[in-house]
Formats: C-alpha cells, structure tokens, sequence
C-alpha cells in the first residue's frame, strides 16, 4: 500500500459517508482511517495464507504479512494528514497507529469490519451473509462469587450478529464493546457461545420465534455473572 492508493481509498470513503448524511467530523476521519487501513491490512494477509493449511508454513506466512504492517499503516495515516488537516493531526495520527496494531491482532476484527462497510456503506468486504437481532434488555441481574448482588434498571441495546452457524459479534451498547463468540453448546432454546482470547462466555436464550429474550454474560476468572432480561 502507498499513500497515493490510500488517498484514494479514504477520500472515496469519506465522500460516500457524506452523500450518505453522515457528519464528518474527527472521530469520523479516525474511524475511517483505522478501519479502512485494517482492511486494506487483512485483506493482504488473507491473500497471503489463502490455500495454506500447514501450521508452520501458515505461521511463517502470518509472520511475513507484518513486514507490510507499517508501510500500510503509514500510507493511510499521512494520506489523513494530508487530506482532512481541519480534522486530522499528529494527536490523532499516532494513536491511530496503536488502533490499527490493536484491532487487526483481535480475532473478532474481520466480522467487525463486515458488519461497519456493510451498515455505513453497503459494501460487502466478503460473500458471507450476516444476520442481526437486536434484544432490549430493560434491567439486569447481578452475580459475584455465585452471590447474588441485585437488580439494576437499565436500559440496554444488545446486538448480535450472527456471522455463520457457529460465530457470533456481541455488543452491548454503552457497556461493552464487540466481542467475537464461537458456539460452544446449545439446546432447545439457548446457545452458549464462548471467546478464545478473553474470559468470555454468552448464554443467548430464544423464545419460541427465534428472538433473543435474554442474555447472560459470564466471566469466570472473575467469578462474574449479569443477566439481561
């Protein structure tokens, strides 16, 4: 990637956010910034280790696509630089840095990125087809040390997109940021869906027209557990 491509890719991005309605304003540029280098990132690295089933070929092959780590990340933010100066400075250009090194080593980033192109440009950065339930939890229950601690008030938007049969991207808006969640169990009514890098497990329940009706989110190394109904 250079910077002259980058220039192109974010201003093509920021021009369809703004025939889309979208105020552009810094957290806008960083945003875009970040995900369309993540993008550009993944979409090499997926290149590279595509047909590779070898471990340790697979392992060399992850390994060389960080030689482009910089040079990628570079382009997209000294094209901002020179594209949005209004919005965009060294202050945000080197925490975008830390950004793009952070999201593109997160195992949940790719699904992230399907679901950000597909809902703000409608672009489909792959052919697999997402599906999203939305449930409304209007109060929660709280558990610590299997104790109970107390029912809470609060309104919360919980959404989950369901990527394939098997994985899942939870958010919690205000309270928790997406999360990726690989199906570990399920019965008749309830899936249980656990991350591989962090101490997450999601119990999603589902009433009889396959609507989410209730979510719980434990922590086992905290010995944590929140009920959302």
């Amino acid at each position: 990637m250079n910077k002259s491509k980058a220039k192109e890719i974010l201003n093509k991005s920021i021009n369809d956010l703004k025939h889309r309605g979208t105020n552009i304003d810094t957290t806008t540029i960083e945003t875009e910034v970040i995900y369309n280098a993540c993008l550009a990132f993944l979409k090499m690295q997926n290149k590279l280790t595509a047909g590779v089933s070898d471990t340790n070929s697979l392992y060399l092959k992850v390994k060389e696509s960080f030689d482009y780590f910089e040079g990628n990340a570079d382009a997209f933010v000294h094209a901002a630089l020179e594209l949005y100066p209004q919005y965009y400075g060294n202050t945000e250009a080197s925490a975008a840095y830390m950004g793009i090194k952070v999201n593109i080593g997160w195992d949940g980033m790719w699904d992230h990125l399907r679901t950000y192109f597909k809902n703000k440009h409608n672009i489909d950065i792959d052919s697999k087809s997402i599906e999203t339930k939305v449930f409304h939890s209007t109060y929660h229950q709280r558990y610590e040390n299997d104790e109970y601690v107390g029912r809470f008030d609060a309104d919360r938007k919980i959404s989950v997109d369901f990527v394939s049969n098997k994985d899942i991207l939870l958010t919690i808006e205000g309270s928790l940021t997406p999360k990726k969640g690989y199906l570990a169990s399920q019965g008749e009514n309830k899936k249980v869906y656990k991350s591989l890098k962090e101490d997450y497990t999601f119990v999603l329940e589902f009433n009889d027209k396959n609507e989410i009706e209730g979510l719980s989110l434990l922590l086992k190394k905290r010995r944590l557990q929140i009920d959302y109904k």
